[in-house]
């Protein structure tokens, strides 16, 4: 208490050092604590199923067999969406390693609505009867056996808390995009933010003895297959037995490609994106480089009062005060400084929580949960020991005889040392500081093969007659200069298929958008060969797709094979999906 006291009575004595020292520990804290806990979030990713470690989804790799190519989704070698029938086709015939299994569709084209009040942001997946118990999520009410029920869906905790209030949402109807109705059957258990798998309810994949989106094993492989295992170690003789039971259903090979299926566990999904990876580092470096250089800026304020406040350190020792009471002292002065800071940089936090919500992707709620707790209070404690320790070591070393002379130090190399870490690790700082801001301003100039400035979109399921009568409303508006109407976003993957060579080899997957005539010209889309569309079956390309098919001589007159029409004109390539991959081919 006497170290607290004495530290209470000494800070305001120097307060603008003080408040330089609070300004440089918040910050560093602020950055500290979220980067590293951001983290420690991803790192935890798929920790919250029980006993993740059995938990395993099913992904097919497709080689080109003269090549040898792999074709790449999202900059990946594996495709996680399968035909519908594969989770069930598994768990029945290798019952000896696959407990449960359940097929889950994560597509989200509708916009959810209770009592004429639009959900935003609500979250949903398609899914069948087995979903809880392959994924060990509970379900808090109802019988998940009603998933069986077209039009049946079940709601997360924090939904039907925020949704419904205090009434029972069993019974309750929502509705998708106006047009499908669906009745609350259950509720379950929240779901941790950090899956890949997030959702705010469930909903029956299963209509018409089949599945939703499914063409069984024909195709439309747009659905993930989840599998629990019995044992975690069953892993590899899964993967050993795996592709011969598929192909009981359906060939492994068609057109010159081969499917090679194996199962993955899901916590080990997240880390296999290089992206997320590469970003983890920058995270893990940029914290580390920032909070080192507010402990340095602590350690140097400090330091450079040494001369200053030798004498008085003199004078406690010449009252009895021991090197170890002298250390106390300033570690005391060091812990009260570190509680300012702390709770001022909660404060930042908390009021800036919206933006820090939007820069991360993840709520503060989800990112500070009491498993990750351990996270900011590591990066308290190594901040109040390194920022207290050092000052504390060298005051304590200073000699009663100084309160009778100038304290003086001839020894300044270690005084340099610190300055040059010091100035390296500010430079350092600022170095990235610039790299992104660069990096920033490439990306939002680079060219996109639209002309973004002023574009707008609107997204709905509405039938084609009244999208046009939308269409017309919204042209007549004195803001619009144009308007048009397509089957996708100008922005992520369209409608896909292969796309296939003259001789039938699969080249790459085909990226296809129906549109109005108007389109390109709206959009600012460049027409480098041709003409653009002047009846309906004709068909514009781009540069990507008349590489891929080595159409030298041009491809204006030709015939793309799986469409009807003929192709009019070829367009500079759009970048539809994200840098990180390559250039798709569109038509």
């Amino acid at each position: 208490m006497k170290h607290i006291y004495y530290a209470l009575r000494v800070l305001p004595r120097e307060m603008g050092a003080n408040v330089t020292k609070v300004i440089s520990l918040s910050l560093g804290l602020i950055v500290g604590i979220l980067l590293f806990s951001q983290i420690a979030f991803e790192l935890s990713y798929e920790r919250g199923y029980p006993d993740a470690e059995r938990l395993v989804l099913v992904g097919c790799r497709t080689t080109n067999l003269s090549t040898g190519e792999v074709v790449r989704y999202e900059d990946k070698g594996m495709d996680y969406t399968v035909f519908a029938p594969v989770a069930a086709a598994l768990a029945q015939d290798l019952p000896e390693l696959v407990e449960h299994a359940s097929c889950v569709c994560a597509i989200q084209e509708r916009n959810v609505y209770y009592e004429d009040r639009l959900l935003k942001d609500a979250g949903y997946i398609f899914a069948d009867t087995c979903f809880f118990r392959t994924m060990g999520i509970p379900v808090l009410k109802g019988n998940e056996k009603d998933l069986i029920m077209p039009g049946s869906a079940f709601v997360s905790e924090r939904f039907a808390r925020e949704v419904f209030g205090n009434a029972d949402p069993v019974g309750k109807t929502l509705s998708m995009g106006r047009k499908i109705e669906l009745t609350v059957r259950g509720v379950y258990k929240d779901v941790p933010e950090n899956t890949i798998l997030t959702h705010d309810f469930v909903v029956s994949v299963h209509r018409d003895g089949g599945y939703m989106y499914g063409n069984g094993w024909k195709g439309n492989d747009v659905f993930n297959a989840f599998l629990r295992l019995r044992s975690a170690s069953d892993i590899d003789r899964l993967n050993a037995r795996i592709q011969s039971a598929i192909e009981r259903y359906t060939p492994g090979q068609y057109a010159g490609w081969k499917m090679d299926f194996s199962v993955t566990p899901i916590v080990k999904l997240h880390l296999e994106d290089a992206s997320v990876r590469k970003r983890l580092f920058i995270y893990g470096f940029l914290g580390f480089s920032i909070f080192f250089t507010a402990i340095m800026n602590y350690i140097l304020i400090s330091v450079s009062a040494l001369g200053r406040r030798a004498k008085s350190v003199g004078v406690y020792k010449c009252s009895g005060a021991g090197s170890a009471d002298i250390f106390g002292m300033f570690l005391a002065e060091t812990g009260v400084l570190v509680l300012v800071s702390v709770l001022l940089s909660f404060l930042c936090i908390y009021n800036a929580r919206t933006l820090i919500e939007d820069l991360l992707s993840v709520k503060l709620s989800s990112l500070f949960a009491w498993e990750t707790m351990w996270v900011p209070a590591l990066v308290v404690v190594t901040l109040f020991v390194l920022a207290g320790c050092v000052p504390g070591h060298l005051f304590s070393r200073i000699p009663v005889t100084q309160v009778f002379r100038r304290h003086t130090d001839g020894k300044k190399g270690w005084k340099r040392s610190l300055l040059f870490v010091q100035f390296m690790g500010a430079s350092f700082v600022m170095g990235l500081l610039l790299v992104a801001i660069s990096q920033y301003r490439h990306l939002m100039s680079r060219d996109m093969g639209i002309d973004v400035p002023g574009l707008v979109e609107a997204g709905n399921n509405i039938p084609e007659e009244m999208a046009e009568n939308v269409k017309e409303a919204l042209a007549r508006q004195p803001m619009a200069e144009g308007v048009t109407v397509s089957t996708h976003s100008v922005l992520g993957q369209y409608w896909t298929q292969g796309l296939m060579s003259n001789d039938g080899r699969r080249l790459a997957t085909l990226n296809l958008n129906y549109c109005r005539f108007n389109y390109p010209e709206v959009m600012g889309i460049g027409i480098v060969e041709g003409t653009s569309f002047r009846k309906e079956e004709d068909i514009l390309v781009n540069e990507e797709l008349v590489r891929l098919m080595r159409w030298t001589d041009g491809a204006v007159g030709k015939k793309l094979n799986g469409l009807n029409g003929t192709i009019t004109g070829v367009f500079r390539d759009i970048r539809n999906e994200s840098f990180y991959g390559g250039q798709s081919p569109i038509a």
